[in-house]
This record gives C-alpha cells, sequence and structure tokens, in this order.
C-alpha cells in the first residue's frame, strides 16, 4: 500500500487572515440567498438550530452555520480594529410601505 503525504490543519488551531468589505459583502449575500431559497418559516428554523449544540445534519444548516460563524468573527474583529462605519438607512413603519408603488396615472 502506497502512503501518502498531505498538509491539513487542526481543529485547535488558530489562524489570522486578512478579510477585505467586498469578500464580508460576498459571504452576507450568499446567506442571504440561502435564506431566500426556502420559506420564511424553514428559515427560522435553521436559524433557531445553530442555538443547539446539537452536530447540523441538513446541508442547509452546516452551510448557514458556517458561514454566520464566519461572519460574526469578521464583524467582531472590525470592531475590535474600529474598522465599521455606522450608515443610516430608511426602514419602512409597515411591510407594505417598501412595495414598489403604482403611479396613479398608469393605473387608469
Amino acid at each position: 500500500m502506497a502512503k501518502v503525504k498531505f498538509k491539513g490543519i487542526t481543529a485547535d488551531t488558530i489562524i489570522d487572515i486578512k478579510v477585505s468589505g467586498y469578500f464580508y459583502n460576498k459571504i452576507m449575500t450568499v446567506l442571504t440567498m440561502l435564506g431566500q431559497s426556502v420559506t420564511p418559516q424553514e428559515f427560522a428554523a435553521v436559524i433557531n438550530a445553530l442555538k443547539d449544540d446539537k452536530e447540523k445534519t441538513s446541508l442547509m444548516e452546516l452551510n448557514v452555520e458556517i458561514l454566520v460563524a464566519l461572519l460574526t468573527e469578521i464583524e467582531k474583529q472590525a470592531i475590535e480594529q474600529n474598522k465599521v462605519t455606522e450608515q443610516e438607512v430608511d426602514v419602512p413603519d409597515e411591510p407594505s410601505d417598501s412595495l414598489p408603488q403604482q403611479d396613479p396615472q398608469s393605473a387608469q
């Protein structure tokens, strides 16, 4: 039997990496798209399953768990390194406020 050597990383190894805001935003986009690929109730169940210490069994749970952990660590480091910016956004008072409004003249 032949022997093969490979390089690996043990589970307890901590690795420092640099991450751009662009990469962070791409990860957030992937997480958002995963959430949009199922019903809100299904995604809420996945998020709630993250709170359990049980082993994740579905591909969705595993993906979301990894993305949330990665985003959380990036955000933590960004705050510690004072690399966050505060932004103000408009939030609709009612969910219907965010729907596109129809021009009254085009409705006729």
